[in-house]
C-alpha cells in the first residue's frame, strides 16, 4: 500500500509518509506490532469506509479462521518454500521469509523469533489492512461472505494479485457469478485453473483455500 504525503510515521524500521491511498497503487504493507498501527489503520479506514459492502464492514470470525487454519503459526522466521528448514545465518532463502501466521516484510530477517502474543496481533493487523485493500480496490457492493473470500484471498495472494486479476474486472464488470471460476476451477480433464499454484505446481492446500474462499463468496446473507 502506498502512502504519501504529510504524516510521518515509521513503519518496519522505515519512514512512510500517509496522506492518501491511491487505489492504482495499492500493495501489500506490513507494519510491526510496536508501532504506530492504531494511527496507519485509522488512517486507511477514513479513506476506505463506505467504498463496499455496508458502512464499517471489515473481516468476520469466517474469514479470521479460514486465514488462521490455512496459514498455521510458526514463531520463528522460516523460509515459506521450506517451511520445516530452520534457517541459519547465511542460508539462501528460497521462497519469502515469513514469521507468524504468513507475516513477511522488510522487518522479517533470519533469526528473528516472536512471542504467541506478537503472532496474533500482528496476524490481525495485517488480516485488517488486506481488508481495507479490498475497500480501496473494490467499487462493487459485497455481501458479508464475498468480501471475507476476497479478504482472506487479498491476504494470501498480496493486494496486486487482486488489483491486476481478471477477477477483479469481471466483478468490476457486474459478474459476482464469475468469481469462484477466476479463484478455482478444473476442467473435466482434471487439469486445474485459477490461483492454486505455488513454485509453479498445483498445490494441495491452495486448491482447499480458494474451495473455502468459493463457500464463503456462495454464502447466503443471514436474514
Amino acid at each position: 500500500m502506498v502512502v504519501t504525503g504529510w504524516l510521518t510515521y515509521r513503519l518496519s524500521g522505515q519512514t512512510y509518509d500517509a496522506m492518501d491511498v491511491d487505489s492504482a497503487h495499492v500493495e501489500s504493507v506490513h507494519c510491526r506490532v510496536e508501532t504506530a498501527i492504531p494511527r496507519v489503520l485509522a488512517y486507511v479506514q477514513g479513506f476506505a469506509r463506505g467504498k463496499t459492502g455496508r458502512p464499517g464492514m471489515t473481516f468476520s470470525q469466517d474469514c479470521y479462521d479460514l486465514a488462521a487454519n490455512h496459514e498455521g503459526c510458526i514463531l520463528r522466521a522460516y523460509d515459506d518454500a521450506r517451511p520445516h528448514y530452520i534457517l541459519q545465518l547465511g542460508d539462501k532463502v528460497k521462497g519469502t521469509l515469513t514469521i507468524g501466521r504468513g507475516h513477511t516484510g522488510p522487518d522479517v530477517y533470519i533469526g528473528l523469533v516472536w512471542t504467541q502474543e506478537q503472532a496474533d496481533a500482528q496476524f490481525a493487523c495485517d488480516l485488517e489492512i488486506a481488508a481495507e485493500c479490498v475497500h480501496a480496490l473494490v467499487k462493487v457492493p459485497l455481501t458479508q461472505g464475498q468480501f471475507d473470500a476476497l479478504t482472506d484471498f487479498t491476504f494470501q495472494e498480496g493486494s496486486g494479485t487482486l488489483q491486476r486479476s481478471t477477477l477483479l474486472k469481471r466483478l468490476k464488470d457486474g459478474s459476482y457469478d464469475a468469481v469462484p471460476n477466476q479463484l478455482c476451477r478444473q476442467d473435466p480433464d482434471g487439469s486445474y485453473h485459477g490461483y492454486v499454484f505455488a513454485f509453479g505446481e498445483v498445490n494441495a492446500d491452495l486448491i482447499k483455500r480458494r474451495q473455502a474462499e468459493i463457500a464463503l463468496w456462495n454464502k447466503k446473507e443471514e436474514a
